[in-house]
């Protein structure tokens, strides 16, 4: 029975794990991927890639789509333990610097702000310096709607530069399965891989 038989086999969620599993086959750490992903299965992906990389790692969570404190509750409601997340809340509605004093949470800003952005991703990643870590960026494609093309290849040039100065292992998620081939040829070129789960 080859992958083909064993997913039609599967449905939901399983189906997706066995995908992510089969994406991320024989990659040895550190390494760098773009998961491309339909919208459909984008939140389980997310939630599957978290879970598997908070079990060995100190998960650094960059988030655009959603709000930290969000994040935390959906990932607990999938016995995904916090604990050993750092989240980088680059939501929009973010603008505020840490409110509830959370240790595990720091506030980004707009992401229309990349250097601002791009200055504390790089503090987060430098207090896991050191620390078997990993990094889950959430999403390219949420990046297309508030920059230009060319900013966001100079912002993930930069912050690729950063994570494999630290010797990290990051994902960028981009629920651009097919839509924008041509954001993917642009900043394909920074990955190691190119997923598509």
């Amino acid at each position: 029975m080859d992958r083909d038989d064993i997913e039609k086999l599967l449905t939901g969620e399983k189906k997706r794990e066995l995908r992510v599993e089969y994406a991320i086959e024989g990659i040895i750490e550190p390494f760098t991927a773009l998961a491309l992903t339909k919208s459909a299965d984008y939140s389980d992906v997310k939630n599957i890639l978290a879970e598997k990389y908070t079990k060995e790692h100190k998960l650094v969570y960059i988030t655009l789509n959603a709000s930290a404190k969000k994040l935390e509750r959906d990932f607990k409601k999938y016995n995904i333990d916090t604990k050993n997340i750092l989240f980088v809340d680059f939501t929009p509605s973010s603008g505020k610097s840490n409110p509830d004093n959370e240790k595990n949470v720091l506030y980004s800003g707009s992401p229309s702000n990349l250097t601002r952005g791009l200055i504390q991703i790089n503090n987060h990643l430098d207090s896991v310096l050191g620390e078997k870590s990993f990094v889950i960026f959430d999403s390219l494609s949420t990046l297309t709607i508030y920059n230009e093309a060319q900013d966001i290849e100079r912002f993930l040039h930069m912050l690729m530069k950063k994570i494999e100065e630290n010797k990290l292992s990051a994902i960028i998620l981009s629920g651009d399965y097919d839509e924008r081939e041509s954001m993917t040829r642009t900043v394909a070129h920074f990955f190691d891989r190119i997923l598509r789960v």
